[in-house]
């Protein structure tokens, strides 16, 4: 669990060639989370404007940490970045990842058709946790024993936000100043069918109840998608309940399920 964003009062108190290591880790830490990036984001990640941003990442590049690659669904014109083998050894040398991590495989993403929703899903991260304080980020592994033993799904990202974060902010969006609180994202840049929207609404409700997290922040890129989600939300007092059968299909389950947890979901438009 690391720190997502960078903090410029705790960088005033390190000494220059420390806020180097301290912007290569986060920078690295984010891509091991999400796999690529773009320049844009990766700019807010390191707390830096373009050109400075744009040095720091060239000698990343150059030192063999980060590679740049087009992705073939967004075309030449867009620049992404990622880690290289060597980026995934830093962060196990600085003890940010465990030893045993695994070497992901950075290199099919030039062909991964995902990489759109990635990039909008960290967008919405940032807009989440910018100008607040203490943010973490959990790592998606935590996620997979859960989905393999129990069939629970796992949200797109998910942030920790402690108490001593903006106070103002906080209180707003939690409620109460003094609990750490777990935040599932999630990012539909498209409709999923009704069956999807539904279960995994349920879904949701169920991980809260079984306190996995506190929270479900759904963003969307249009007013259309987040106006149907909402629809199928609030429409009625209980949900149709669907299940994935031993043939991945979504199949209808009576009875019908009764959400028990409302307050926690939030639907969000991504500014554009």
């Amino acid at each position: 669990m690391q720190y997502l964003r960078f903090d410029e009062s705790y960088a005033m108190s390190l000494q220059t060639n420390k806020i180097k290591d301290y912007r290569t880790r986060l920078l690295l830490t984010w891509l091991y989370e999400f796999r690529c990036i773009d320049y844009d984001i990766a700019f807010k990640v390191i707390g830096q404007k373009p050109n400075g941003g744009y040095r720091f990442i060239r000698k990343l590049i150059a030192d063999g940490f980060l590679r740049q690659f087009h992705n073939v669904y967004m075309g030449d014109r867009v620049n992404l970045l990622t880690l290289t083998a060597s980026g995934v050894n830093y962060l196990k040398v600085y003890g940010m990842i465990d030893e045993d991590a695994p070497n992901i495989h950075f290199k099919r993403l030039e062909r991964n058709a995902s990489t759109l929703h990635n990039l909008s899903l960290q967008k919405a991260v940032y807009e989440q946790i910018e100008g607040m304080g203490n943010v973490y980020l959990d790592a998606h592994d935590i996620f997979i024993d859960w989905e393999q033993k129990s069939g629970k799904i796992r949200p797109d990202a998910l942030i920790t936000l402690e108490p001593n974060s903006n106070r103002e902010y906080y209180e707003v969006l939690t409620g109460n100043a003094l609990k750490t609180r777990r935040i599932a994202i999630e990012f539909e840049r498209t409709s999923k069918s009704n069956k999807r929207i539904y279960y995994l609404l349920q879904q949701h409700d169920r991980n809260i109840e079984q306190k996995l997290y506190d929270e479900v922040l759904y963003y969307f890129n249009d007013v259309a998608t987040k106006n149907l989600y909402e629809q199928k939300f609030s429409g009625d007092d209980d949900w149709t309940s669907y299940k994935i059968n031993n043939k991945n299909k979504m199949v209808k389950t009576l009875p019908s399920y009764t959400p028990k947890h409302r307050k926690a979901f939030k639907f969000v438009q991504l500014a554009n």
